[in-house]
């Protein structure tokens, strides 16, 4: 029997149709699958020699299956969660284009020009096209809001803190995709505050039914919004270290291994998790599978790399930054920071200095009412990167008293350079420094105005590791005075939150470790 050329061709779409259509099933049935599709023609991030992303797809999965509503995911920096959110939004507004999708960062820029404009771009890749008819509104494209053809509401949006959305809802993904750049975002009770407000009376507004509340972050703090999750909400751990040994024990990850570690946490999910849970997905930089430690992604990390890094972050003083950053367990806020500090006798810095170059500097951090904040003024010998702290004034008694008693001590240890903050009055007390100093006949030191425009509590916060590594304070039988004992437990008593009686001590300290030595000229002790 003759077939004719019009039933061949028949028969050519007909099999192309049974293809397409299961190279979509393929696709919508798990988010690792579509992304090693849409990653097929360039370099592939998505591989599956990386665990963390293979876990983390499947939980999509489960949030598309309607079995998660609620979500966070934590990770160090470069472990790709914002990427496995783009891919995991690509995905759903191919499968459900008449959704709405939301995803909002710490900033405009981030949340626009990176993270919508790689979604937007993605859906311009024909071959999603052919598989699921999905493009582009072309009058509809901004990279604030965009919309697909035949949609009369935008398929995805997006902000920045502080940004509006009024009258876009979302019922599908509603993302806040870290709500802080970095260390200095999240220390500063503003931002925070400014951040908190937005969250709650704007992204979470534009919820839907049939919306899911998913957060991704790299952890700095303790109270972000996973810590408030964790603290006020029912939640469920991921058990990562199960799942890793399960995969790492697979050999090479076929589709039907894949598919068996993806039923086991299907299955611990379902039995522990309500509409109104939120699943908590927690991946440290370091993680110990079967006994063993390892890195959480061996093919981008080494177990080295990040060894070398904890222990760099534990001699700077910084172990909390490793915490947070990198295992994703950022300590209580009102944790000490210095358990210990650098000591030194008088009979060593003698030993040390001998025919050596250094500064005798310091550093003023001023007040001026009597009862008020003190008058912080730490003075060190400057050695090698090192400052030895001889003396301090450190005193709320009110200028008339403490002028005279900083022109003594910087006459007795003569100081060449000091630097001040001009904010409170310094410039004022440095006058008054010169005066009392030229009236008596002194040398006077290099005086220097700073401006602070930083916030406070971040200023000290990123100083914490020069502190650390660079102070050295007297053992404590040769404290020169009461002052200096008073200082130094302010120092021992420091956290994050900064709420301890007075912080001026270590605000004084900070400014020293941040001067600028070059101006200071050659002391003798």
């Amino acid at each position: 029997m003759l077939v004719t050329k019009q039933q061949l061709k028949r028969l050519y779409y007909q099999k192309k149709i049974e293809e397409d259509e299961k190279l979509r099933k393929r696709l919508d049935s798990h988010l690792f699958y579509f992304a090693e599709y849409v990653e097929s023609i360039r370099n592939g991030f998505f591989t599956r020699d990386k665990p963390h992303l293979i876990i983390l797809s499947m939980l999509f999965d489960l949030i598309d299956e309607d079995i998660i509503w609620k979500m966070t995911a934590s990770m160090p920096p470069r472990a790709g969660k914002s990427y496995s959110a783009s891919l995991a939004i690509l995905q759903q507004i191919c499968k459900h284009p008449e959704r709405s999708n939301m995803r909002n960062s710490y900033s405009a820029d981030l949340a626009v020009k990176i993270l919508s404009f790689f979604v937007r771009e993605s859906l311009k890749d024909e071959r999603l096209y052919y598989l699921y008819n999905v493009r582009l509104n072309r009058n509809a494209q901004s990279k604030e809001k965009w919309m697909l053809e035949g949609s009369n509401r935008p398929v995805y949006s997006a902000s920045g803190v502080g940004g509006t959305s009024s009258g876009i809802g979302v019922d599908n993904y509603l993302v806040l995709d870290d709500e802080y750049s970095g260390i200095s975002d999240a220390l500063s009770m503003a931002i925070r505050r400014q951040t908190d407000n937005w969250v709650s009376s704007v992204h979470l507004a534009r919820l839907e039914k049939g919306g899911k509340e998913l957060y991704l972050c790299t952890r700095w703090i303790k109270n972000d919004h996973i810590g408030q999750v964790k603290k006020y909400d029912k939640t469920y751990d991921v058990d990562i270290e199960k799942y890793y040994s399960m995969l790492l024990n697979c050999g090479e990850i076929t589709d039907d291994k894949f598919e068996l570690v993806y039923q086991e946490l299907k299955k611990d999910i379902v039995a522990n998790v309500d509409d109104d849970t939120f699943v908590t997905y927690t991946v440290p930089a370091i993680i110990t599978v079967d006994g063993e430690e390892m890195s959480f992604s061996p093919s981008q990390f080494s177990l080295d790399y990040y060894i070398n890094k904890r222990e760099s972050y534990k001699r700077r003083g910084q172990q909390w930054i490793w915490e947070a950053v990198f295992m994703q367990n950022p300590a209580n806020n009102d944790s000490k920071i210095f358990t210990k500090l650098n000591r030194f006798t008088k009979s060593q810095i003698n030993g040390i200095i001998r025919g050596e170059e250094y500064y005798v500097v310091s550093y003023i951090d001023p007040a001026f009412e009597k009862g008020g904040n003190k008058l912080a003024m730490p003075i060190a010998i400057y050695i090698d990167d090192k400052f030895y702290i001889i003396d301090v004034e450190y005193s709320n008694a009110g200028v008339e008293f403490t002028i005279p008693e900083i022109t003594e001590k910087l006459n007795k240890h003569n100081v060449s350079y000091i630097e001040y903050e001009m904010n409170n009055g310094g410039e004022k007390i440095s006058l008054k420094i010169e005066k009392r100093m030229n009236e008596k006949g002194y040398e006077l030191p290099v005086f220097k105005g700073v401006n602070n425009r930083k916030d406070k509590v971040v200023r000290i916060a990123l100083s914490f590791g020069d502190i650390a590594e660079k102070c050295y304070f007297l053992q404590e039988d040769e404290y020169p005075s009461k002052q200096y004992r008073d200082y130094v437990k302010e120092i021992l008593t420091v956290n994050l939150n900064l709420d301890q009686d007075y912080d001026d001590g270590i605000d004084a300290t900070a400014g020293l470790v941040t001067m600028k030595i070059s101006s200071a000229k050659n002391s003798s002790f």
